[in-house]
């Protein structure tokens, strides 16, 4: 009798698991192959501000990011390299986007607003290096597609009435928050806002991070020593101030920016407010928004949301000096005249 030949079983298909967050009306749904991946990746974006939900208005269908082990297939041969973002490199072909830096690797659908990720180990935090900003990158490409523009900036609101405060890290967005907190201001977002255009024109912006990161926190504010977190895997050494915890209902999810201040740390006894030449606002903006380097077919409309931004807006310098910390309520009443009169996207009211 012919002996039968063994055909060997299928590998059995790697178990997804499955989360659903939500965050300024759209819903990301998270998929990967392991629980660790799971843990990690809900750590992560709950750390960019996403919530578990549910939530009672979402806008549009969900956006995915699906995370593999699986080697990532080549890029397409019409792909052309389109950016080049510290050592990230950006491709393109048509609406599909492929970012890699050699170790990770993320396929962006942009026309169906799913990604997949390819890397071997889940980057925890900014300790993991550049597979880190592959997902920062991939969040903020996928949130553009449903209409939200991200920019490097912390945002506070008091009466409705916001200020964006744009500048790198290091140039005291997160104090400048939390002294105007302290005066009674609300934070909308700690070190980036995603800004949304709508149909009459207007920009308002919604929070991502909520609470507050600083490195000494313990030098500046000693009165709060006992309240601030360490998370090293994610903050890069600061210290966290989970906002709920020491001012309760003083949260919110969005403002309507009046004004914009660029923060520059001086050397100096009193901090002032320089106005900001409305031809240079648009470029320092720019200049907080590099996302837009990685998907040149989207720079014109968002540019666009800057330059509504732009006019909507008062901008000035804050030439900070050691006196806002020294001088309860000084910068709130430096901000006195600032905030008394805006404009909108007609003109002046």
């Amino acid at each position: 009798m012919a002996s039968k030949t063994a055909i060997p079983s299928a590998a059995p298909a790697p178990s997804v698991c499955g989360r659903r967050f939500f965050i300024s009306g759209v819903e990301l749904r998270l998929e990967t192959d392991s629980d660790e991946a799971l843990t990690a990746g809900t750590t992560l974006l709950e750390h960019f501000g996403l919530e578990r939900g549910p939530v009672s208005t979402v806008e549009g269908p969900p956006v995915q990011l699906r995370v593999t082990r699986r080697p990532p297939s080549p890029p397409s041969p019409e792909a052309e390299v389109v950016a080049r973002h510290f050592n990230l490199v950006v491709r393109s072909a048509g609406d599909v986007l492929f970012i890699d830096d050699g170790r990770a690797a993320v396929r962006i659908d942009l026309a169906a607003g799913d990604a997949v990720l390819h890397t071997a180990a889940w980057p925890t935090g900014p300790a993991a290096g550049r597979p880190y900003l592959i997902v920062v990158y991939t969040l903020l490409t996928l949130l553009r597609r449903r209409g939200l523009v991200p920019l490097h900036a912390a945002a506070v609101e008091r009466a409705g009435e916001g200020v964006l405060m744009v500048a790198p890290s290091g140039s005291g967005k997160s104090t400048l928050s939390l002294v105007l907190l302290q005066d009674g201001w609300n934070v909308v977002s700690d070190d980036s806002v995603l800004l949304h255009l709508d149909a009459f024109g207007h920009v308002s912006a919604r929070g991502l991070r909520r609470d507050l990161f600083l490195r000494t926190p313990e030098d500046d504010f000693p009165e709060l020593v006992d309240l601030w977190t360490s998370s090293p895997e994610l903050d890069r050494g600061k210290r966290r101030l989970v906002i709920e915890r020491r001012f309760p209902d003083r949260v919110t999810r969005t403002c309507d920016p009046s004004c914009i201040l660029f923060p520059e740390i001086k050397d100096a006894a009193t901090s002032r407010l320089v106005p900001c030449p409305t031809d240079e606002v648009l470029f320092r903006l720019l200049d907080h928004s590099t996302i837009a380097d990685l998907e040149p077919g989207a720079a014109r409309s968002h540019i666009g949301v800057l330059g509504a931004l732009t006019r909507q807006t008062r901008a000035f310098v804050l030439e900070a000096a050691r006196d806002l910390l020294d001088d309860p309520g000084s910068l709130d009443r430096l901000l006195a005249p600032a905030m008394a009169r805006r404009t909108t996207a007609g003109g002046a009211t």
